[in-house]
């Protein structure tokens, strides 16, 4: 069995996610991107380092998809060191127009699945007294805007879904932290809830606001996922790290 760390990472088909999986695979580990298009997916280990990464499709809402797809990397490669819960959602309307079904998939997808892929895991990492859970928050976890209400209520659950888990998994070599990415280039950033594009002024007025001007990359998001889940982190559990080029200090 090769002695590479194997890192899980969902939501892995583009903006955030396959950053995240370039990184660790630069850094020499072995990642598995799933993702709910298995294309999108695919697309992704393309870009990786050959024979670095492998894709796996995966509904992180349901129960049955996220048993198989474990167990099956289980199966292959014998342990799972890192998981990146970083599939996620968005919900951009008004309170009054939110319909409860948009409530319940972003809750499903951005809670729900976390959850599942979490408890999953654990008992994997529990056996090898070791591993690192890093979940993907967001500022809103803290802070919010307007027709935000739903995935900021996701984002507020991740957090203290991390802290209540960190605790409990801490005993057991695992460490479990969040990243509170600010606005990030990505699909999310650049089109609306129904996949049309934003006005290019929309997403300047939007970059402008930020106190570094401008919106993160998501590699730069990446690189901390890598940090948290490595030994130079070794004392962190917990926590959570804002990068947000200064969204949440500013009054």
């Amino acid at each position: 069995m090769s002695n590479e760390r194997v890192v899980v990472i969902t939501g892995g088909g583009g903006g955030i996610g396959s950053a995240m999986a370039a990184a660790f695979a630069i850094a020499g580990d072995r990642v598995v991107l799933c993702d709910i298009v298995l294309g999108a997916a695919e697309r992704a280990v393309a870009e990786l380092p050959s024979g670095s990464g492998v894709a796996r499709q995966l509904d992180v809402a349901i129960e049955a998809d996220v048993e198989a797809v474990f167990d099956g990397i289980v199966a292959e490669f014998g342990r799972i060191d890192v998981l990146c819960n970083n599939a996620g959602i968005g919900c951009w309307t008004e309170l009054d127009a939110t319909s409860a079904e948009a409530w319940d998939r972003t809750m499903a997808v951005n809670v729900r699945g976390m959850f599942l892929c979490a408890r999953k895991v654990a008992p994997v990492m529990r056996a090898a007294k070791a591993g690192a859970i890093v979940n993907t928050a967001s500022v809103h976890s803290f802070l919010s805007w307007p027709s935000c209400s739903v995935y900021a209520a996701t984002k507020g659950a991740v957090l203290a879904f991390t802290r209540s888990i960190a605790l409990e998994l801490l005993p057991h070599g695992i460490r479990v932290n969040a990243i509170a990415p600010g606005t990030t280039d990505t699909a999310m950033f650049r089109l609306d809830d129904h996949g049309a594009p934003l006005p290019e002024a929309e997403l300047a007025e939007e970059a402008r606001a930020i106190p570094l001007g401008r919106v993160a990359d998501p590699r730069e998001i990446a690189r901390v996922a890598v940090f948290l889940a490595s030994d130079a982190a070794s004392f962190m559990a917990g926590a959570c790290v804002t990068v947000d080029g200064g969204q949440t200090v500013r009054l």
